[in-house]
């Protein structure tokens, strides 16, 4: 009961980090059924799962889609560049009101029904926002029914070492990243059944195609001003 403001705080803090996630293309709200059922499968197989992808694919809206269904059920922390409180647990700590240790409130939250971490888009985050990333992470390693999963963009770790600890991962268990590409086939068909007017940018022989395909950029077109030129090339 003592924890209730501090936990209270978490909530609202993860809360509006998911708000900041947009998940809209045009009137339609994209259930991405196919991806978070797969992300889920490999939760069972470890308990840190990297969902992977280039820029604008919608990963941040797959987390995001997860997360809030994950809420129902178990608690959640969302981390994400911008919102996550720098310098390590010291600094979420005072700012939360805890007076308690990170791994007390990590088995807290976890005997609730287990607790996943979700930590958006890894390669964007300060030097210390990363500390308290790191805190998290290698403190959810030794709590069983904690969960990681993150989203990175397809290069991270590759072109350098990632930031995240080697040793908690390996405790985790790192299942096979989740790989996000252009919208599948049955995305496609959900956005022109549910708003009609997305069905020009979606055809198979729109010459911006591989563009169109892309979640991110779809938004960006299906809102641009009626005013504007209509692109007709890739390069517009």
């Amino acid at each position: 009961r003592r924890h209730a403001t501090a936990r209270a705080a978490l909530a609202e803090s993860s809360r509006l980090a998911l708000a900041d996630i947009r998940n809209r293309v045009g009137n339609v709200v994209l259930a991405r059924q196919e991806r978070v059922a797969a992300t889920r499968e490999a939760l069972d197989r470890g308990r840190y799962v990297e969902v992977r992808g280039e820029a604008g694919v919608g990963k941040s809206g797959v987390l995001r889609q997860m997360a809030e269904a994950m809420q129902a059920e178990s608690q959640v922390i969302v981390l994400s560049p911008g919102r996550c409180v720098p310098r390590g647990w010291t600094a979420l700590r005072a700012q939360l009101g805890f007076d308690g240790t990170l791994r007390e409130l990590l088995v807290e939250l976890a005997n609730d029904g287990g607790a996943t971490i979700f930590v958006d888009n890894l390669d964007s985050f300060s030097t210390e926002e990363r500390l308290t990333v790191v805190d998290v992470v290698g403190e959810a390693a030794v709590v069983p029914g904690v969960a990681v999963v993150a989203t990175a963009r397809r290069e991270f770790g590759i072109d350098e070492p990632s930031w995240l600890p080697s040793d908690a991962l390996a405790r985790l268990g790192q299942s096979d990243p989740i790989t996000i590409g252009e919208l599948s086939v049955a995305e496609i068909e959900q956005l022109k059944t549910t708003d009609p007017s997305l069905v020009p940018l979606l055809t198979d022989r729109h010459p911006a195609r591989q563009v169109a395909r892309n979640l991110f950029r779809l938004a960006r077109l299906v809102n641009q001003p009626a005013s504007d030129p209509v692109p007709r090339t890739e390069v517009d």
